[in-house]
């Protein structure tokens, strides 16, 4: 049965609770109910009441008249697009349905280019310091003397040092 307009959800809730008890169709079904539209002129776009707390009986009427997809065991019921009226003409335009699946992203693998030129011929401790200005350099001495006064040891460490390049033997 193809749809001229998505089921809003008081429709929804309607079908599912006239399901006579005679059919033994106890699978879960989900509800989606998509969000109204944003009112401009409203000062709030809160809704009154518990989130934590929403059952059937406690659902503005604003909701209950939104379009909504009934999802049962994986299988998303709506019609296959939606007709809207245009804004400039009388003219409808179609608006396609996505069925969204649960799982993972796949991971692409990227591929760095070789870095050559200049940039080579710099040593470590020269790439260090290029990333370290004098705000991170006093910060790292002042923890640093701070976890050394916490394992009683000097903690003597001044901004003036620098990080010296292990001598190869």
């Amino acid at each position: 049965m193809a749809n001229d307009r998505p089921l809003a959800a008081h429709e929804i809730l309607d079908a599912l609770e006239n399901v006579s008890d005679n059919e033994e169709d106890y699978r879960e079904r989900l509800i989606c109910i998509l969000p109204p539209p944003v009112d401009p002129d409203c000062l709030t776009d809160e809704d009154s009441g518990e989130e934590d707390n929403v059952t059937l009986n406690n659902l503005p009427r604003n909701i209950l008249l939104q379009p909504a997809e009934v999802m049962i065991q994986g299988q998303i019921m709506v019609s296959d697009t939606e007709e809207e009226p245009s804004d400039s003409t009388g003219r409808t335009k179609r608006r396609r349905t996505y069925a969204w699946r649960k799982r993972d992203l796949a991971k692409n693998p990227v591929n760095w280019p070789d870095v050559q030129g200049a940039c080579q011929d710099k040593r470590p401790i020269e790439w260090f310091e290029n990333f370290l200005d004098e705000d991170v350099i006093s910060l790292l001495v002042s923890e640093s003397n701070k976890y050394a006064v916490k394992k009683n040891l000097p903690g003597d460490i001044t901004t003036e040092e620098r990080i010296e390049e292990p001598q190869k033997e």
